[in-house]
């Protein structure tokens, strides 16, 4: 209705206190007991990682992830919808972060300074990457038979590698992750039953949206960076 408050995602990206956007537009009603910073870090990275893990890696109930880059934007989110779907959820961050990712869901978590990908001694259906960082040399070593190799960074390289693997045992898949409005839907219905929480590590002032852009190329950012429009 006129006057509610949406948020959404897929609007070509903007700094701006308005703007207009599609009807067919993946937006939804902004709940009312929900703070704005946390409706402005949900979508993208829960969208990414719904899709990733249900249309592309096609995940199944039992089976065990090792997602990389698990502090990050989508792989906080992919912890947490990892879980809710049933699978043994594993995760790789930084030492300061293992606790965050622990909470989140992961049983176990791997301190990437303390040990490389070819040091885990487990077996994977699934290794997500939402970093771009692991090589699908080392990660086969970590695949299970069936086991996929999932980039969520879809660049020439990483098609390629799908391309030459479409016939393997192990496969490395990509892909793109449009947004729909009933994945935001969906993900909403998991936040407001506690089953999916944003994470945001800073709030910056719209003045200082430099600052939260230099912020976040330092590639250490927890969760989402958002920007305040008031």
């Amino acid at each position: 209705m006129e006057g509610d408050y949406v948020f959404g995602i897929g609007f070509g990206g903007a700094h701006a206190e308005f703007m207009t956007i599609k009807e067919s537009s993946a937006v939804s009603k902004l709940p009312e007991t929900w703070r704005m910073q946390d409706a402005v870090a949900l979508p993208f990275g829960a969208i990414a990682a719904l899709v990733f893990l249900r249309d592309h890696a096609a995940v199944s109930r039992g089976e065990r992830i090792l997602v990389a880059g698990a502090s990050g934007n989508v792989g906080c989110m992919a912890i947490q919808i990892a879980k809710a779907m049933g699978l043994e959820v594993h995760g790789i961050c930084s030492s300061a972060n293992t606790d965050l990712v622990r909470k989140l869901g992961a049983q176990e978590v791997f301190d990437y300074n303390e040990r490389s990908v070819s040091e885990i001694g487990s077996t994977y259906d699934v290794v997500l990457d939402t970093v771009g960082t692991t090589k699908h040399l080392e990660v086969r070593r970590l695949l299970s038979s069936g086991g996929r190799h999932v980039y969520l960074k879809c660049d020439l390289p990483q098609i390629l590698l799908a391309l030459v693997t479409c016939f393997s045992s192990k496969r490395v898949k990509t892909g793109i992750s449009p947004d729909k409005r009933e994945d935001l839907e969906f993900i909403k219905g998991m936040a407001e039953e506690r089953r999916l929480c944003p994470v945001v590590d800073r709030t910056f002032e719209f003045s200082e949206i430099a600052d939260a852009h230099a912020y976040v190329d330092q590639g250490h950012k927890v969760g989402s960076v958002v920007i305040s429009m008031a």
